[in-house]
């Protein structure tokens, strides 16, 4: 199992580092995740991740599927798809 990397710098907004946190628990081998599977790679409790999944998924970063998975959401499609025009 891949564990997303530990935010380097703690200057930053906590809340942003552990949402990019949540975002780098995405790849090709892990395209949807639960929030349990999400809580375990960043090692954030699972209260923390819930709320910062709403908002991700209210915002259109994530999305929530009918087996209660998170994927990618259009937002996150729509910069892979400018950076791979800008490729």
């Amino acid at each position: 199992m891949t564990t997303p990397d530990k935010p380097v710098v703690s200057s930053g907004v906590r809340s942003l580092e552990r949402g990019l946190q949540i975002l780098s628990c995405f790849c090709e081998e892990h395209r949807s995740l639960t929030l349990t599977q999400i809580a375990e790679r960043t090692e954030l409790s699972t209260s923390t991740v819930e709320r910062l999944l709403k908002t991700m998924t209210e915002s259109g970063y994530l999305e929530k599927n009918s087996q209660k998975k998170y994927t990618l959401g259009r937002k996150m499609h729509q910069f892979m798809d400018l950076m791979s025009r800008q490729g």
